[in-house]
């Protein structure tokens, strides 16, 4: 069953929602049961006490109460959507999917609704439309658990046994083993899987196994599968980057080897793969692990970024696209923003909500463009607070025609390099006055972009040497920042592996926001204060790279004498609750350096 506790506002609504989360169904019903006494059809009381007697597997009751929030409103979509999940555990699987539909009607964006659909159709043998809506689930949420091993499961039973092997190779990924995923990938080659999209993929595993080395052989091989391809390539040349690096060295010699690589690939494009570049450029990731390096980036990025916007040239003359209107004088500015984030997303609350909360309507009318798959209530946020919002699946020609006509003043991106849409289309002249912002803290090196936006307090006096753009430094820290309401929820350090009886210190960051040159820095204050522990947080479903990082951080606390068993941790990534709960109960918050 589905709950979000941003959906109830703060009030006894969302104390019983932290108990139900925590498990605590007795105490959250009583609360539940207070209410109706007060008002019999308070519609989150009745679902949520719906959804309470099915996590005690009553679901009959849980079935009548949910039935009767859905008297109150008819077309709310989680209810619909947990209601058909009691009806699959009824098995009456065909009322199920009828409700997911109503629910996918109201909200076609949720994957799991999707996934849940999927599951449904599979219990009634209908495996073509399950796999197309496992499909519709994994474009909406890649890491969904469970999606990508019903999806292989479905697939094998139909026998398609090469995306099945994918699918299942990604799935053992999702749960942190590459090892596993690597096999199922040779195995779908044996099977007739795409080679070049097999390599590459393992290629990318490798890299998160550590083995640039392997990966870097894997993606030559990738090549000289497929010469004509540019995505191996580009593959290949960031392969370079090291996502979690042993020691500063390293770090010097991959920045050289990625300069070598542009070089060879620009020249590559130049020449041989003219005729190619306009075919593909969904794969063109960027090389994000530059950022967390800690050196100036500059004059790297702005190779990269004339080599992107090279690309994307020859893309755009090819898509017979429009070219950019003069910028209107009359009336407010219209100021597009072009983002990936436009949900419940860390760039979302600490950048753009306040934009959408607090621009002037009278000087600026404000058009988004959601270029990302995932919605919430923050989504409905910046719908509602937007002149024009545009959401939805399109590829990216549609995207930049769809820019180019909405005669934009100026365009912002806030946070090129997260996203391959938004980069790309970032490479583009699309808008009289284009900008970015530290969604992603670096520059974009690219040429189409006029100014970057940043703030006094995050700059030192000669920042502008670090940028290829303009820059701009907004008052104090740049941004309006509101909170969001969520209640936090105080965890057993012992259940989570710590010892409550040493002082806590809290690293939140990020595993490659840690850069080598500053675990000295650790090491000394763990010196200086033994009984302290560092706890730091394995990624969400990259729990090999949060795996190298606590190895290289042990390595140095014991090469100081330091106790590493003891005085560092590493634990599973928490959902927002806890993380502030732990937030509260720690001693120091400690920030990544730089």
């Amino acid at each position: 069953m589905t709950l979000s506790l941003t959906d109830f506002p703060y009030n006894r609504l969302q104390v019983a929602a932290t108990f139900q989360n925590r498990g605590d169904l007795s105490k959250a019903q009583a609360i539940y049961w207070e209410i109706l006494f007060e008002e019999p059809n308070q519609f989150d009381a009745l679902h949520l006490l719906g959804v309470t007697k099915c996590q005690e597997t009553k679901y009959v009751e849980g079935v009548w109460f949910i039935r009767r929030a859905l008297d109150q409103r008819p077309e709310e979509p989680l209810a619909l959507n947990n209601l058909g999940l009691a009806m699959c555990e009824l098995h009456r699987h065909d009322e199920a999917i009828v409700l997911f539909d109503r629910s996918l009607t109201i909200q076609p964006h949720n994957a799991q609704t999707w996934f849940n659909r999927a599951n449904a159709l599979v219990k009634q043998d209908r495996l073509q439309e399950a796999i197309e809506s496992y499909d519709r689930t994994l474009s909406l949420s890649p890491d969904l658990p469970g999606a990508l091993a019903n999806m292989g499961a479905a697939l094998m039973a139909v026998g398609d046994a090469a995306a099945a092997l994918i699918n299942l190779g990604a799935a053992e990924l999702v749960r942190g083993d590459a090892s596993p995923a690597i096999a199922f990938l040779r195995k779908a080659m044996e099977h007739g899987a795409n080679r070049t999209f097999c390599l590459i993929s393992i290629g990318k595993l490798l890299e998160e196994l550590g083995d640039r080395g392997a990966a870097r052989r894997t993606y030559i091989e990738a090549v000289e599968s497929a010469p004509h391809l540019a995505e191996p390539r580009w593959a290949l040349a960031l392969s370079n980057l090291p996502n979690i690096p042993e020691d500063e060295a390293e770090i010097l010699k991959s920045r050289a080897d990625f300069k070598d690589s542009l070089d060879e690939l620009l020249t590559w494009y130049a020449t041989e793969g003219s005729a190619g570049v306009v075919e593909n450029v969904d794969f063109a990731t960027s090389p994000f692990y530059l950022a967390y390096q800690r050196l100036n980036n500059r004059e790297l990025m702005s190779q990269f970024g004339d080599l992107r916007s090279l690309v994307m040239s020859k893309w755009f003359a090819n898509a017979g696209l429009a070219s950019v209107p003069d910028r209107q004088r009359d009336g407010p500015l219209r100021v597009g923003i072009v983002s990936a984030e436009l949900y419940n997303h860390s760039v979302w609350q600490a950048i753009m909500r306040g934009w959408f909360k607090h621009i002037d309507r009278d000087r600026a009318s404000l058009v988004a463009f959601h270029v990302g798959a995932k919605s919430d209530a923050e989504t409905d946020f910046a719908r509602a607070n937007s002149d024009t919002f545009h959401f939805g699946e399109r590829p990216l020609v549609e995207w930049a025609r769809l820019i180019i006509d909405s005669r934009l003043d100026i365009l912002i991106y806030p946070s090129v390099g997260m996203n391959i849409t938004s980069s790309n289309l970032a490479a583009l002249r699309l808008a009289p006055i284009q900008m970015a912002t530290w969604g992603h803290p670096d520059t974009t090196g690219l040429p189409t972009i006029d100014y970057y936006v940043s703030a006094e307090a995050f700059e030192p006096h000669d920042a502008e040497r670090a940028y290829r753009e303009k820059l701009i430094r907004l008052p104090g820290i740049g941004v309006c920042y509101s909170p969001p309401p969520v209640v936090p929820v105080s965890p057993e350090l012992h259940e989570l592996g710590l010892d409550d009886g040493r002082t806590l210190i809290l690293c939140p960051g990020a595993p490659f926001k840690y850069a080598p040159q500053d675990d000295a820095i650790l090491s000394a204050i763990a010196q200086r204060a033994q009984n302290t522990q560092f706890v730091f947080f394995h990624s969400k479903n990259k729990s090999l790279m949060s795996n190298r990082l606590e190895a290289r951080i042990r390595s140095v606390f014991a090469s100081e004498g330091l106790d590493a068993e003891r005085q560092v941790r590493f634990i599973p990534f928490q959902g927002r609750q806890t993380f502030l709960g732990l937030i509260d109960r720690a001693d120091l918050c400690l920030d990544t350096i730089g």
